[in-house]
Formats: C-alpha cells, sequence, structure tokens
C-alpha cells in the first residue's frame, strides 16, 4: 500500500516536472493580426498579437505603400494578446494602415521609437500587417428613398393639415 502511494507520488512530480520545463521552455513565434473592419471612434482594434516578451503594437500611416509616421501605439504583454485597442490620431491616418510589433527593450512601459524599442524582425522581416483603415461599407437600405416612406409623411402631413383645417372651421 505504501510503495504505491510513494510510486503515485513520484511519477506525479516527475510529470510535473517534465510538463512545467515543456511550459517553461515554450517560445511565441510572433505574429499580428488585423480584421478590415477599419477604424472606429478613433481606435483600431488589433485581433492577436502574439510576442515573446513585453512589447508594443505601433500603428503606422501609410507611405507610398510602406510604414510612415507613427500614430498610435499600445503595450503588448507576453505571449498571445487578443481584440488590444490603439487609440490613434484620427487625423494623421490614411486609408491604408500597418500595424508593427516592435520590442520594449528599454525603459519598461514606456514606448522609445525612434531608440531602444525596434521593430521585431523574423530574419530580415518586420513583423507587421497592413490593413485598411476605411470604415465598413454598409448596405443600402432604400429608407431614405423610399417610395412608402414618403408616402407615410405626406399622408401624416396632410391629415394634420386637414385636422387642423376642420377644428378651425368648427371654431368659426
Amino acid at each position: 500500500m505504501r510503495s504505491r502511494f510513494f510510486f503515485s507520488l513520484v511519477v506525479s512530480f516527475g510529470l510535473l516536472f517534465a510538463f512545467g520545463s515543456v511550459v517553461a521552455a515554450q517560445t511565441w513565434t510572433p505574429d499580428v493580426q488585423v480584421d478590415d473592419d477599419g477604424v472606429v471612434d478613433g481606435a483600431v482594434i488589433i485581433a492577436k498579437a502574439t510576442v515573446e516578451g513585453p512589447a508594443w503594437v505601433v500603428i503606422h500611416a501609410d507611405d507610398g505603400g510602406n510604414p510612415g509616421p507613427v500614430i498610435g501605439h499600445a503595450p503588448l504583454a507576453a505571449g498571445e494578446n487578443l481584440q488590444v485597442v490603439v487609440e490613434i490620431d484620427r487625423a494623421a491616418s490614411t486609408p491604408v494602415l500597418h500595424a508593427m510589433l516592435h520590442v520594449d527593450a528599454g525603459e519598461t512601459g514606456v514606448y522609445e521609437f525612434p531608440g531602444a524599442d525596434v521593430p521585431i524582425r523574423i530574419g530580415e522581416n518586420i513583423v507587421m500587417a497592413k490593413f485598411s483603415a476605411a470604415p465598413p461599407t454598409l448596405p443600402a437600405s432604400g429608407g431614405a428613398t423610399s417610395p412608402l416612406l414618403i408616402l407615410t409623411v405626406v399622408t401624416l402631413i396632410l391629415f394634420a393639415f386637414g385636422g387642423s383645417v376642420l377644428f378651425s372651421s368648427r371654431l368659426a
């Protein structure tokens, strides 16, 4: 009975150590994903950003198809970051934007670029995503030019006018 208990204990610690080492040694491949939902209320929503350590997601305006000036940034924690809100300078926004990952190598929590917080690279490639900043296009509903709507409004106006004329003639 005691030998089974000790055997189970040894196996449990062995498994805990083995899986703990795997989790601790896990590495993340840097990645950033943005949906083409455009800029909403002066912010970009980063669907998913994956980084190995503290980092930044930086929004760049477009400059002829390449990343241009920085118009917003937000901090990232190590691992997967979902639905990250990045406030941007709407006046400096362009129809196409670039979401780029930068390391947080200088003072932690302080965006320092140009400086220590350089773009994250895989080989020679900067990790970034190009996306549309245009607002989503809504389908035309026809409500504003609907003949039924116009007919309803005209009918209500005529009833109101006719009612006021009838009320005035009864008072006289």
